[in-house]
């Protein structure tokens, strides 16, 4: 177990580094590291502008203080879905930010495993899918408008 939590622990160093040549700090999505019940190990500068982490006073423990209800039951069935599975391709929530905030996000997901073949944590890509959302709600309203004009 010492080497399967080195591995982590390596893992979160390089999360971590700052620099501006960091693959973790330079992917134009957010990137997101998570325990087994949704807590946040880590994250980079694009994933704390999405969720809006960078503006908390206290450390953000866990996924679910950005989700409703309804949200919080997908999120966890994604993360069981991805520990059977090893990985889950856009999975679509909203999000409330701390400031209010709403982003529609799609979330894929891959486990990360020990020696054993045993899930420990997750790597999340984050996507902000608010605008393509918008676009689309709007597209739907206009058809929904075309049809009703032509029904009359």
């Amino acid at each position: 177990m010492n080497q399967d939590s080195s591995a982590l622990d390596k893992l979160m160093l390089r999360l971590t580094d700052k620099s501006e040549t960091s693959i973790f700090q330079t992917l134009p999505k957010g990137y997101l590291v998570l325990n087994l019940t949704g807590g946040i190990l880590g994250y980079n500068s694009k994933c704390m502008e999405l969720m809006g982490l960078g503006n908390n006073k206290e450390k953000t423990l866990n996924v679910d203080d950005f989700l409703s209800d309804y949200n919080k039951k997908r999120f966890m069935i994604m993360l069981e879905l991805a520990e059977l599975k090893g990985h889950i391709d856009d999975f679509e929530l909203e999000i409330t930010k701390p400031s209010g905030q709403i982003k529609i996000v799609w979330i894929s997901t891959s486990a990360i495993y020990d020696s054993n073949k045993r899930a420990i944590a997750f790597h999340c890509i984050i996507s902000d899918m608010t605008k393509e959302q918008m676009f689309l709600d709007q597209i739907k309203e206009e058809l929904l408008t075309s049809s009703r004009r032509l029904r009359k």
